[in-house]
């Protein structure tokens, strides 16, 4: 019997300082963000991926990947929050640094670090910094996320 899809999932969280964050690419970090990272701690998302989730054979597809990075930077920003709110992505922008390998055992197994990288003053939006590595260490992909948090009393529809 083949397994598709998702095979194993696991999430952590480290405390603040206990390992390094994502990178935010190319771009230095502000006053704001290095303060929030100081303030909230790493989420972990550890991923065992099967062949079926392959768009060009032995290569992870990178919707698949953008998807994960979107549910993962959600995941951190929703941790911070009122429970009684709700919330959107508004955007995840994904860089693809290295292609996700199917390897011979038929699967791929990456981390997903994310980290607050800055609350706006008004609470409301929060950027979410996240990079996919293997288990050599090596970065396949970073993002960056916009998240939206609607309060209760407007949330409703």
């Amino acid at each position: 019997m083949q397994k598709d899809g998702i095979l194993h999932h696991s999430a952590f969280v480290a405390e603040p300082g206990a390992i390094s964050g994502p990178d935010s690419d190319d771009r230095l970090p502000s006053k704001e963000s290095i303060l929030a990272q100081e303030a909230y701690p790493v989420h972990l998302e550890l991923y065992t991926l099967s062949s079926s989730l392959c768009g060009v054979p032995r290569r992870v597809h990178g919707g698949v990947i953008c998807l994960l990075f979107d549910g993962a930077t959600a995941m951190a920003a929703i941790a911070h929050q009122d429970p009684d709110d709700s919330r959107a992505t508004a955007y995840t922008n994904v860089r693809f640094l290295k292609p996700v390998m199917i390897g011979e055992d038929g699967t791929a197994t990456v981390l997903i670090k994310c980290q607050i990288s800055r609350r706006r003053p008004a609470g409301r939006k929060i950027i979410v910094l996240a990079s996919m590595e293997g288990p050599d260490g090596s970065l396949y992909a970073t993002a960056e996320s916009l998240i939206i948090e609607m309060k209760a009393r407007n949330a409703k529809m």
